[in-house]
C-alpha cells in the first residue's frame, strides 16, 4: 500500500485541494447536495489511498451536508484542509 501511496500521493493532494476549495464554494451557496457529492468522492479517493483520517473527516462532513447541518460543517471543512495541507507538506 506504500508504494499506491506514493505514486498517487501529489494527484491525491492536487485533486483533494480543488475538492475542498470546491466544498467551500458549494458551502457557501449553500448546496448541499452537490456538497456532499463532493465530499462523498473525496473520502472514497482517501479511504482508497489509507488516509483514514481525511476520509474520516470527509464522511463526517459529508453527513453533515446530507443533514443540511450548517453548525460545525464550515470548521469540518477547515479541518479537512489543514489535514490536506499537512499531507502536502510531508510528501
Amino acid at each position: 500500500m506504500d508504494d499506491l501511496l506514493a505514486r498517487f500521493l501529489p494527484r491525491f493532494v492536487e485533486s483533494a485541494r480543488t475538492r475542498i476549495r470546491s466544498a467551500g464554494e458549494l458551502f457557501a451557496a449553500r448546496d448541499f447536495h452537490k456538497l456532499a457529492s463532493e465530499l462523498h468522492t473525496l473520502a472514497g479517493e482517501a479511504s482508497v489511498l489509507g488516509l483514514s483520517e481525511i476520509g474520516a473527516l470527509a464522511r463526517n462532513a459529508e453527513q453533515m451536508a446530507r443533514n443540511a447541518t450548517i453548525e460545525g460543517c464550515e470548521e469540518k471543512l477547515a479541518q479537512i484542509e489543514r489535514s490536506i495541507a499537512a499531507l502536502a507538506a510531508k510528501s
